[in-house]
């Protein structure tokens, strides 16, 4: 039978709120709070006192809540901190807790969120900015928590902070609202530096659970154990203490229970993990690198402490481990991270119990922080920065478990050489990194490892594999050094790219293995499981506008393929058949290759763009600025749109700072993204550089309810000017979540579990309201899936067809650089000669484009489609006035490179049905066409002539209408062939859909269409729930609820 930690223990209070005097002093003290463990330890007692877990969180037996009055509501709770504020032995300087006054007291890097005003602390080695009282929409949205930090740099070196966000997260839904920050010591007595935040929890927006449920008709009626939106009467304290001498700040989190009574729930952080940044867990599935699946890791991951490990910098969440918890290693619980944004769960190693846990279970269920009235529960972790060695972070995870551990160091050379930037992991028997050190540029590595224990040394860098196998060691109690690595010498390759007059152009690297690639990256070495690598491909690089790729090769027989999206050639030419130019390299070679591609099809009038794209500033999206703008030049996309999630991202000065002006547009946006009833995309916006998150739109309201989707879409238009407005990925998103009936506009999802002011629902239809079409956009394409694009052509025919028109776009949601590329798909936006150009380009006139629905969406192929009657001529996005039964000549001009071939064109127009089944569900069936039109291939004509002439295919497709009433017209082509490699995905096949041509019969415009409300047939209202608890298969529903990866 398990045991339960149950004892109460006595707080000894180390500082008076507001006094003068710095010494410590005891005030009254209250029950503690000891979380229950998974199961028992095995030398535990019967009762565990908090002491025999950490001494540091040692405390004095004391009488019960009754012995002294109760502290009133939102006093700070207290704590003994005596035993963190002596600095370490070691320590050389000092530690410093005070406001920012000026941008130099802050952090510097690819992400900074901090503002003067913000609380720092620092020492000689580290500094840690925690945001002040202010509220931005993200994952973590109220401040007193640390946003940014770094290690301290030599005078002059910028800053690298790569930190996101570290909030508490309770209850499954709740955080913590700050009301006072103290600095109860600011260091100046050589002590620790020590800032206090108090405030009283409040729902999380970025999380609600019981708002996914309702999204799904399996969900209704399922009820969580926990009320994740009730009003705890908890006041939580949380102090950061830093310590001279220390590269990292401890936090210790207190919760006091200033109810009447007890609360049961569950506590844990919610991390998102910043900029480029990979996770690193040695106890996690894959032993190293890789956050892992949450739905094979359901249970979740075990949580010794995470590092978010980057080049030049990275952070790691360490808490302090529950005895309890068996394993050959201490652990604290456990953890699982989603799109980029991990949540721990504190004293359990499975979340599962405490996940579907009924409200009878949780007084007594393990896993949970038990509060009685007046009672104090306290958690703590540590949160480390390092310079982007694993090791530095690593080492000191061991050191707050608690592990024994021995220095292991060791050389790297190449030929001889010593080798600088070579990550040397030591993997156990059990296939687990339990460090990772990095060589310096002596060629030296040096990392700390658990005693006892046998490993493997298996170093990376790109291109070079070791000359010989993975030396072993066994460590005991003494440093070892370990024997020298040789790595093998590689060939470096140097490619440029040109166009047919010798100019350089940016473009796309593909090197493919011919065979087995001789390296290929595992967990242990690197992150694998977020971007590549790909099948046999063994580098892929994106050049600047130089053309230049210089890429370190080991020996071996390549393919090579230049491209730079689907306007241009591609070299060599017979690329995509042969599979590439063949190469042969030995080590030490440094072969040069001058490869000729040009822009092919020609696109005079029209600009490419990307509508939904994703870096650094999502926490899904560990792509720096520089590197995205780097995957848009070398795709060929015209205008880059940001839509990182509630920031609002300007790429334009990263495009000027890689001399980009004449290549590519940024144009700045946001997607919004409400947790559980959609994510929407605005642009272009301006961006308020005084706000944390560039001014987005605060889509949960502040501390209020959140905004329905017509509030959502009013603050969207309410920006300056001209503003797309587009709903995404809406099978995932807003027409799935609130259950939408696209017949009729009707929609079943209650307002209320959504955190929205509820509603009492039609009687007759049962609309809860939360429909509204003030979107002017949707994604018809978003990613290469084909089943995807047929089931949003339906949904978005059916707006259509009722005469809600909002335009169809074809977008990458790219969220890496290599498996979701930037550009694929695309839409094709015809603006006129006169914009065409990033000197002529206009945000406004683009919009207006946009919105006007002249476009076309498209993974490949361009095309252009004109109806004619007579003199009259109207194109993609116009409306054409004829008479009953006029016939109208149609006519599809598409182009192509020579890589590329199409064989269909298909002709949508006022169909009726079956676009939806009778429950308005979403259906992924190929949609068959109106008419199938007659494809005439042209002859191929030369776009440019260099050292080879540039091609592209012509093909010709004529149909004719003779409508009685209103119609609109869709064209869909498509092809055969495989775009690999130049698509970085096998089997995706040339696909392009126009927006709406319009035939108005009446004469006074497109206002009678096909689809008629007497059409739809009706769903009656949903019986009432019948309450159930939750299960495993509602979990599951849960983590597919977020938008997947295209």
């Amino acid at each position: 039978m398990q045991r339960c930690l149950t004892t109460a223990l006595a707080v000894v209070v180390l500082f008076g709120f507001g006094c003068d005097d710095p010494d410590l002093t005891v005030a009254e003290s209250v029950d503690a709070f000891v979380p229950r463990p998974d199961g028992p330890r095995a030398d535990a007692a019967p009762d565990v006192a908090i002491a025999d877990a950490d001494p540091d969180l040692a405390v004095d037996a004391a009488p019960g809540p009754d012995a002294a009055p109760r502290p009133a509501p939102g006093t700070p709770v207290e704590l003994a901190l005596d035993d963190l504020m002596a600095p370490p032995p070691d320590a050389m300087g000092r530690a410093r807790a005070f406001v920012s006054e000026r941008p130099e007291d802050l952090v510097g890097g690819p992400t900074p969120l901090s503002r003067v005003g913000d609380y720092v602390l620092e020492n000689e080695k580290v500094r840690f900015v925690v945001e002040a009282g202010d509220r931005v929409i993200g994952p973590c949205p109220y401040g007193g928590n640390v946003i940014d930090a770094d290690i301290r740099r030599p005078a002059g070196e910028p800053g690298e902070d790569v930190v996101g966000e570290l909030c508490l997260f309770i209850n499954l839904g709740q955080t913590l609202d700050p009301e006072r920050f103290d600095i109860l010591n600011d260091g100046a007595d050589g002590r620790a530096a020590v800032l206090a935040v108090t405030g009283h929890p409040t729902p999380l927006d970025f999380v609600n659970l019981r708002g996914i449920l309702a999204a799904f008709p399996q969900g209704r009626g399922v009820v969580l154990g926990y009320d994740i939106d009730v009003e705890l009467p908890l006041t939580i304290t949380q102090y950061y203490v830093l310590r001279p001498g220390d590269t990292g700040v401890r936090v210790a989190t207190a919760m006091r229970n200033d109810g009447d009574t007890a609360v049961h729930l569950p506590v844990g952080h919610l991390i998102d993990s910043g900029g480029a940044v990979a996770v690193f867990n040695p106890l996690g599935p894959s032993g190293g690198y890789g956050s892992g699946n949450p739905f094979a890791d359901i249970t979740g991951v075990p949580l010794p402490g995470v590092a978010y490990v980057g080049e030049r910098a990275g952070h790691a969440y360490v808490p302090v481990p529950a005895p309890a918890l068996e394993g050959d290693f201490p652990t604290s619980g456990a953890f699982v991270t989603i799109s980029g944004v991990s949540v721990s769960l504190i004293g359990s190693r499975n979340l599962l119990p405490v996940l579907l846990a009924t409200p009878p279970q949780l007084p007594t269920l393990n896993g949970l922080f038990h509060l009685a009235p007046g009672d104090i529960g306290r958690v703590d972790h540590w949160h480390f920065v390092g310079d982007g060695d694993a090791a530095s972070l690593i080492d000191p995870m061991w050191a707050v478990l608690g592990v024994p551990t021995t220095p292991v160091t060791g050389l790297v050379t190449t030929a001889g050489v010593p080798t600088p930037g070579v990550r040397v992991a030591a993997v156990d028997d059990e296939g687990r990194a339990l460090n990772q050190g990095r060589t310096g540029a002596d060629g030296r590595y040096t990392m700390r490892v658990p005693s006892g224990r046998h490993y493997t040394l298996v170093p990376w860098r790109e291109g070079s594999p070791p000359a010989a196998g993975d030396p072993a060691i066994d460590v005991a109690d003494q440093p070892v050094e370990a024997p020298a690595i040789e790595l093998q010498a590689t060939a470096r390759l140097r490619v440029r790219i040109t166009r047919p007059d010798g100019a350089p152009t940016p473009g796309r690297l593909t090197v493919r293995c011919d065979g087995a690639c001789a390296q290929v990256p595992q967990p242990v070495q690197r992150d694998v499981t977020s971007d590549g690598p790909l099948g046999q491909i063994a580098s892929v690089i994106f050049t600047g506008v130089d053309g230049l790729a210089d890429v370190d090769l080991a020996p071996g027989t390549y393919q090579l393929t230049v491209s730079r999206g689907p306007e241009w050639s591609v070299w060599p030419p017979d690329a995509l058949t042969t599979g590439g130019e063949p190469l042969e390299v030995a080590a030490g070679d440094a072969p040069e290759v001058t490869a000729e591609i040009a822009r092919v099809v020609d696109t005079a009038g029209v600009l490419t763009g990307d509508f939904h794209v994703h870096a650094i500033n999502s926490p899904d999206s560990p792509v720096t600025l520089a590197d995205r703008v780097r995957s848009f030049l070398g795709e060929g996309v015209d205008v880059l749109v940001s839509t990182d999630h509630d920031v609002i991202t300007d790429y334009g000065p990263t495009i000027a700072e890689l001399g980009g002006e004449q290549e590519l547009i940024g144009v700045p946006g946001v997607e919004l993204t409400t947790f559980d009833y959609g994510h929407y995309n605005s642009f272009p916006l301006p961006r308020d550089p005084e706000s944390r998150n560039g001014g987005a739109v605060d889509w949960a309201g502040g501390r209020g309810f959140g905004l329905r989707p017509a509030e959502i879409f009013a603050a969207l238009q309410a920006f300056p000017g001209t503003q797309v407005v587009q709903v995404n990925h809406a099978d995932n998103g807003f027409f799935q979540l609130v259950q939408a009936d696209l017949m009729t506009g009707v929609t079943l999802t209650d307002p209320s579990v959504l955190r929205l002011p509820p509603v009492t629902p039609d009687p007759v239809t049962g609309d809860t309201g939360l429909w509204d079409e003030g979107f002017t956009a949707m994604e018809v394409m978003n990613g290469h899936g084909v089943g995807n694009f047929w089931g949003r052509l339906r949904w978005w025919l059916t707006l259509v067809g009722r005469g809600f028109t909002p335009t169809g776009t074809g977008v990458s949601d790219t969220h890496k650089r290599l498996t979701a590329q930037a550009g694929g798909p695309r839409t094709y936006v015809f603006v006129g000669e006169a914009h065409d150009t990033p000197a002529t380009f206009e945000r406004e006139h683009f919009a207006r484009m946009v919105n006007a629905g002249r476009a076309i969406g498209s993974n490949g192929p361009f095309f252009t489609v004109t109806a004619q009657v007579g003199e009259q001529r109207a194109s993609i996005g116009d409306t054409l006035a004829i008479a009953p039964g006029t016939p109208v000549d149609f006519t599809v001009d598409i182009q192509t490179p020579a890589w590329m071939r199409i064989e269909t064109v298909g002709v949508y127009s006022n169909i009726v049905e079956p676009l939806v089944s009778d429950s308005a569900e979403y259906i992924e069936d190929a949609l068959p066409p109106t008419l199938e039109a007659p494809l005439e291939a042209l002859p191929d004509e030369i776009a440019a002539e260099g050292t080879v002439p540039h091609s592209r295919h012509r093909w010709r497709a004529r149909f004719q209408l003779a409508p009685e009433k209103d119609s609109y017209v869709v064209v869909v082509v498509r092809g055969g062939t495989d775009l690999y490699p130049v698509v970085l995905r096998r089997g995706v096949r040339p696909l392009s859909f126009s927006n709406p041509l319009y035939l108005d019969v009446d004469g006074d415009g497109y206002d009678h269409p096909p689809i008629t409300p007497g059409m739809a047939k009706r769903r009656p209202p949903l019986p009432p729930a019948v309450p159930r608890p939750i299960a495993l298969p509602d979990l599951h529903r849960m983590l597919q609820a977020g938008h997947p990866e295209p």
